[in-house]
């Protein structure tokens, strides 16, 4: 009889399975998620199919309602119903950049953007409720503007803006107390003086709460400082290197958590191939540099080279644990995930017939920018502009469990004045797991649209 355990992946040599449910074997109450993922006989790996079973305590001893030997049907998706279009409105005239959304202690989401006057932010009052005023962060000193924008949490709740100055270093802004105020302004600095930074950054978190931020550098190479503590002192800048072709400046970093806790960092090398590098245990140290290929690479022949090219990637971690790299590629999206992911990094195996190619929404709306997010059931979720033939919109798909393994792409519309740009755009999780997309428009506002079930 097959032994379950979280994260772990089980192998079986035959093709049934069984799950033993009784007074002595018990599953916990509550919702129980397993994955099944067939492997044929050539080493061929299927799409993974989620499966959840609904636990209710009964005589003090949880029991499985479902008659013994019964199947258990994949989880139906809920519905899913969006909002309109709506608008905070500016601080200003300023024109802003790509929005960047964090959520408070309390689970109020806000929403931060800046331009040539500085740091700006607009919150929800209560959690899921109307917004509060815009509020003025400011610059980071009177002769620095800010050239690019990360928000991270502490491990006490307390946000923490981190921007790239038009100086070069990299300054710092937080909560003082969770919920509440902010600091003034402060600087980490750059590695060296002839050494700026670039306008590529990103903020993650290791295992243990204590921040941690990427950045590129004019050097070529990626930058790592990280708190010395949970919530206290940061560290001295760490060179992290390049891969071997180097990065190309123009696509963002993608930072994710593995399962187990431990941060991978993904960018587009200038060879057009995704490159990583991953702590090597939770809260330790990092990995070399190495490639997971492009979609046209032949990986191992058991499927044919795709004509995409990468650009702009995303790591979202999944419900079940494991990561997810995706990025849009000529009008559509590409995708290569972990199969195996428990038991430490040296167990870890992505995909092995390589990049998976997902169709875009139709032929006149290509992929331009994509962010990703977990439904409150637990599904993946693209959001996606597109550049159609006429005006952008945003578009959407999640993943089910049956093939295709994504569901038909939903035109989301955009707002009346229409979407400035084409990556002026975010995703934020409300308290109660509901996506919230936030966007720059034409009239220069930031407008948002959520789910409404």
């Amino acid at each position: 009889m097959a032994v379950f355990k979280p994260n772990q992946p089980v192998t079986l040599d035959t093709p049934q399975v069984f799950v033993d449910v009784s007074a002595a074997n018990p599953l916990p109450a509550g919702t129980n998620r397993f994955q099944l993922v067939v492997v044929d006989d050539a080493g061929n790996v299927s799409e993974p199919v989620l499966f959840e079973v609904v636990v209710q305590a009964a005589g003090g001893a949880p029991v499985a309602p479902v008659a013994p030997g019964a199947p258990v049907a994949p989880l139906a998706p809920q519905a899913i119903r969006w909002s309109d279009w709506a608008s905070f409105g500016k601080p200003g005239e300023a024109t802003f950049g790509r929005p960047v959304v964090q959520r408070n202690q309390d689970g109020r989401l806000e929403a931060f953007v800046f331009g040539p006057d500085g740091l700006f932010s607009i919150a929800q009052a209560p959690p899921n409720a109307a917004p509060l005023a815009w509020f003025e962060h400011g610059l980071p000193a009177a002769n620095v503007g800010i050239r690019a924008l990360a928000v991270g949490r502490n491990a006490d709740g307390r946000q923490e803006s981190f921007v790239i100055g038009d100086d070069g270093a990299l300054w710092q802004h937080w909560q003082v107390t969770p919920n509440g105020g902010w600091s003034g302004w402060k600087s980490l600095g750059k590695p060296a003086d002839d050494i700026p930074f670039t306008d590529r950054l990103a903020a993650g978190i290791d295992q243990d709460g204590r921040q941690a931020v990427f950045v590129t550098a004019s050097d070529g190479n990626l930058w790592l400082i990280e708190q010395t503590a949970q919530n206290g002192a940061w560290s001295a800048w760490q060179s992290l290197g390049r891969p071997t072709p180097g990065i190309r400046d123009s696509d963002r970093l993608a930072c994710a958590s593995n399962a187990d806790g431990r941060q991978e960092l993904g960018v587009i090398g200038q060879d057009g191939a995704l490159w990583h590098l991953w702590q090597l245990t939770p809260n330790g140290a990092w990995s070399g540099w190495a490639s997971l290929g492009k979609p046209g690479d032949a990986f191992d022949g058991s499927e044919p080279p795709k004509a995409r090219d990468l650009s702009q990637p995303i790591a979202q971690q999944n419900a079940d644990g494991h990561l997810d790299v995706l990025a849009p590629g000529n009008g559509a999206f590409c995708n290569r995930w972990q199969e195996s992911w428990g038991g430490g990094a040296d167990k870890v195996v992505w995909r092995h017939q390589g990049w998976n190619a997902e169709s875009g929404p139709r032929a006149d709306a290509g992929i331009v920018w994509m962010e990703t997010g977990i439904d409150f059931d637990g599904r993946l979720t693209v959001l996606a502009i597109a550049a159609e033939a006429t005006e952008g919109a945003l578009w959407s798909t999640r993943t089910i469990a049956t093939p295709p393994f994504w569901d038909t792409w939903e035109n989301l519309g955009s707002p009346p004045p229409k979407l400035r740009g084409n990556d002026l755009m975010t995703v934020g999780v409300n308290a109660d797991n509901r996506l919230e997309v936030f966007a720059i428009g034409q009239d220069g506002a930031l407008w948002h649209l959520w789910q409404s079930r």
